[in-house]
């Protein structure tokens, strides 16, 4: 991911209310191959077509547990 970052993927952040550094690197590995795909097919990357084919996922933090 290169700086500075997209319109789009600035529009998907602010969607998504997330900064870069809380997207894990298969979330950017997904952005950027649609971002790829839409270069290739001639469309504008844009936020709803993002969200119609993904979605974000809030996972709450669970430590772990050590075996004893």
């Amino acid at each position: 991911m290169r700086l500075p970052f997209s319109d789009f993927v600035n529009d998907l952040l602010e969607h998504i209310n997330r900064a870069p550094g809380q997207i894990h690197p298969i979330g950017w590995l997904s952005i950027t191959i649609f971002q790829v795909a839409c270069k290739k097919a001639g469309v504008q990357a844009i936020v709803p077509m993002f969200g119609s084919l993904f979605s974000a996922k809030h996972r709450p933090f669970e430590p772990q547990q050590s075996s004893p």
